[in-house]
């Protein structure tokens, strides 16, 4: 348009104008969208996603989605797409632009304050962590993504250990955008009680007290970001488990020195004492290894007695076991002659109550290891001495007694009564053991009598049968019981015995009953050669080692028993045994009874039994033939029906039937 004074006004065409203004509009809101993404930053706001913006099917820019701002637009790189390049400059709080390199401009809408009309130029998205806004003037705006908060805590597989009552604390730290601002709880399985404890913003404890009796259980912990996220983590907790290969008390002499102790286990420890004289070397792995301890000589004229304590890692101010260390002085015996030892487990099985199958008229003193004792002054009959302890979960004690205890005898004994081993029989002057121990199912392990506990013992029928428990026995358990006669049933049903050593029955020499010493002892699959040497007149084996594990049986097991009358049923139903001694009773020429000694041994191989007389193979059932050297056999139903026996006909045409 050419004004009358010559000034010519070019004007957009309405079309060019709603583009030009749609640019504006653009640049206003890319303008007030920068000034909210500043704002937000500022307020820790995060970046949730981020989308293309569309008008009429095209990508103009990015939807930005903000935690706490919301959508915020923003749009992409402009221009007039009419030929033309604008130019724009805000004055007196208006926006205006420029068609002609600045030569003319046109006011259009007001202006944001402190805006400055940038445009984006692009949005690059390849950090995982920012978006970051380029703008037209190469400045670029990184806009933290966000990221939902999450524990991070160190979860074993197997479950964190505890014992019963123990609390132990968890560390857990969050991470995310905004670890501030979360929540952590935890709930109960309805065993173990959990709390929770910020130690920081982005750090806390979660403290868990095991339930007592102990069972396995979990808690779970929760955490709630304050963004709509959340996530939990379900924490198992297993029994502490230690496990000391050999006894729980050592016991050294004046001399002191060092002891080793391998172990296994499911969490690691420290180790610490309250004695001087004990030093704790430390151990040599993580879950398995040694404890190495040196002890001091002891200067004094009497014994002592120290406590090792094992502490978790996991939990420093919690003794999780002790061990006890005894040591003797010179010309005195650490436990004193007449003292019997023993190890007690008090748990939840047993209501964490001992019983001693003590009876009659006792007057001793019996110190139950927790610095309680008992004394009875042989007035009055008792049965059954019991101490309750005053703890909450399993534990071991040394229990000491000294006296006289004239019976012994578990019948009707609560079957957990909780003695684990008899660590020192000392001498309590006892005369009646028949049925000693018996199912006593906690007893493990048995020492060597070294102090004449059984001088005054006739009987020990039954003394450990059915100590399912039992797994160690010593040489020389019995060792003063010259005057023991029978061992009727003594370790029968004792189904983890695997092995009995040599000198089991050392000095029983007026010993003449085995029968079912060892009947249903299913794991002993070997017995020594020698078991019955020590008790030359022996003449009763009758189901000595019915239905055990015997995988084989020595040439001269019964050699040292010439006197030996009854092998009815020794073996019967050892269903393991393959093949056996040729001269097994060749040294035993008296026997009148083999009724059923082999019955049951179905998988018996090889020539039967005898003996050779002038180069003669005498067999158990031709001893009738040979009377200046046998006494003929009485009973012998049954003695073998193995049909793989190679002289099986030979048998039955003899006369004895399967």
């Amino acid at each position: 348009i050419t004004l009358s004074d010559g000034t010519v006004l070019q004007l957009p065409t309405w079309s060019a104008f709603v583009a030009l203004r749609n640019i504006v509009n653009r640049l206003n809101t890319n303008v007030a969208s920068l000034q909210l993404i500043v704002a937000s930053l500022q307020d820790g706001d995060y970046l949730l996603s981020a989308s293309p913006y569309m008008e009429n099917g095209e990508q103009v820019g990015w939807l930005l989605n903000f935690a706490k701002s919301g959508i915020v637009i923003i749009y992409s790189g402009v221009d007039g797409k009419d030929g033309l390049t604008p130019s724009f400059k805000i004055e007196d709080g208006w926006w205006y632009i420029s068609y002609d390199d600045g030569a003319t401009w046109t006011r259009m809408d007001k202006a944001t304050e402190g805006s400055n009309g940038i445009v984006i130029d692009g949005v690059d998205f390849s950090d995982k962590a920012f978006v970051t806004l380029v703008l037209s003037d190469g400045t670029t705006l990184s806009i933290p993504r966000f990221r939902p908060s999450d524990f991070v805590m160190d979860i074993p597989e197997d479950g964190y250990p505890i014992q019963a009552g123990e609390t132990i604390s968890i560390h857990f730290s969050i991470s995310g955008s905004s670890p501030g601002n979360a929540v952590v709880t935890a709930a109960s399985d309805g065993y173990y009680r959990p709390k929770v404890q910020m130690t920081s913003d982005t750090e806390g404890l979660v403290y868990v007290t095991a339930p007592s009796p102990y069972v396995d259980g979990y808690i779970i912990v929760m955490l709630d970001d304050g963004n709509g996220y959340s996530t939990m983590r379900v924490l198992k907790f297993c029994r502490r488990v230690i496990s000391l290969q050999d006894e729980l008390v050592y016991q050294l002499d004046e001399k002191g020195g060092t002891i080793t102790i391998p172990w296994t286990g499911n969490y690691s420890f420290t180790v610490s004492t309250d004695s001087e004289w004990i030093h704790p070397i430390g151990t040599k792995a993580s879950l398995s290894g040694n404890i190495v301890l040196t002890v001091d000589p002891n200067p004094s004229d009497s014994p002592r007695a120290g406590v090792v304590r094992l502490h978790p890692d996991d939990n420093p101010g919690f003794t999780s076991q002790e061990i006890y260390i005894r040591e003797g002085a010179e010309k005195a015996d650490v436990f004193g002659p007449a003292s019997m030892v023993l190890t007690v487990r008090a748990s939840s099985v047993n209501n964490y109550t001992v019983y001693l199958p003590f009876h009659g008229n006792l007057d001793c003193t019996i110190d139950w290891g927790d610095g309680n004792s008992d004394s009875y002054d042989g007035s009055r009959n008792i049965d059954f001495p019991f101490h309750k302890y005053g703890v909450q979960e399993p534990a071991t004690f040394v229990v000491t007694v000294s006296g006289v205890v004239p019976d012994i005898h578990s019948t009707d004994i609560p079957k957990r009564s909780g003695i684990v081993s008899i660590v020192h029989w000392g001498n309590l002057q006892t005369v009646s053991l028949k049925n000693g121990f018996a199912e006593i199912t906690t007893l493990e392990s048995v020492a060597a009598d070294t102090d004449g506990f059984f001088s005054r013992v006739t009987d020990c029928d039954n003394i450990f049968y059915g100590c399912t428990g039992l797994k160690d026995v010593a040489d020389g358990t019995f060792r003063s019981g010259s005057g023991i006669t029978s061992f009727n049933r003594a370790f029968g049903r004792c189904t983890k015995l695997s092995s009995v050593p040599d000198a089991l029955f050392e000095g029983c020499s007026g010993a003449v009953s085995f029968d079912s010493t060892f009947e249903r002892c299913s794991s002993l699959k070997s017995i020594p050669e020698g078991l019955f040497d020590y008790s030359p007149g022996a003449k009763l084996f009758t189901d000595t080692f019915i239905l055990s594990g015997l995988e084989t049986i020595p040439a001269g097991l019964f050699s040292a028993c010439p006197d030996a009358q009854n092998f009815r049923e020794t073996f019967r139903d050892c269903p393991f045994l393959t093949s056996l001694p040729t001269g097994l009773f060749d040294n035993n020429r008296n026997v009148t009874d083999f009724g059923l000694t082999f019955w049951g041994c179905w998988y018996l191989t090889g020539e039967s039994p005898y003996s050779v007389i002038d180069g003669n193979k005498v067999h158990l059932y031709e001893r009738i033939d040979w009377p200046d050297y046998f006494v003929a056999p009485i009973h012998y139903e049954g003695c073998f029906n193995a049909e793989g026996i190679s002289d099986i006909e030979a048998i039955r045409s003899a006369g004895w039937p399967p």
